[in-house]
């Protein structure tokens, strides 16, 4: 009897850390890189496998079956670590479980309900922005801290609204 079984294909690897400052500020680079690869590159820093191109990534994303991310979404697997964060009830869920906080984001992030935000959001981001600039901006000082902060409380309220 022949064995029809077809060899297992190895990706190529990849020494590259894709959270490297460098990779960060500029990915292109990266991005570019890990798609001429191939479809699948081992990132051997971490021992984990990088989808780059379209295809495969949107294939991933459209078959939790396969590529679940109940275990977590980042480098961490959720089912054999504890978590650094409390599991997210859409980015770390797969159907059913995501289906009830999904429908409910559905109808609160539609575009047109987005639209109607956009003139509260836009004077928000105005006037913070013509504060830091009126007061000048002194990095590391508690003042850009602080306005910071108040941007990002303001921000978090506007959404919340």
């Amino acid at each position: 009897m022949t064995d029809t079984t077809a060899p297992t294909a190895v990706p190529p690897t990849s020494d590259q850390d894709p959270f490297a400052p460098e990779h960060l500020r500029k990915p292109e680079p990266l991005h570019r890189a890990l798609r001429e690869a191939g479809p699948v590159v081992h990132l051997a820093r971490y021992d984990v496998h990088a989808l780059a191109r379209y295809v495969q990534v949107h294939a991933a994303l459209v078959d939790w079956q396969n590529f679940e991310s109940g275990a977590g979404v980042g480098l961490a697997d959720f089912r054999h670590e504890k978590p650094w964060r409390p599991p997210s009830l859409l980015l770390d869920a797969d159907p059913p479980g995501q289906d009830a906080p999904r429908r409910v984001l559905r109808e609160i992030l539609v575009p047109p309900a987005l639209r109607r935000l956009r003139t509260a959001w836009h004077t928000v981001a105005e006037d913070l922005v013509d504060t830091v600039l009126a007061r000048g901006v002194r990095t590391r000082s508690r003042w850009s801290w602080r306005i910071c902060d108040r941007a990002g409380r303001k921000a978090s309220h506007l959404v919340c609204e």
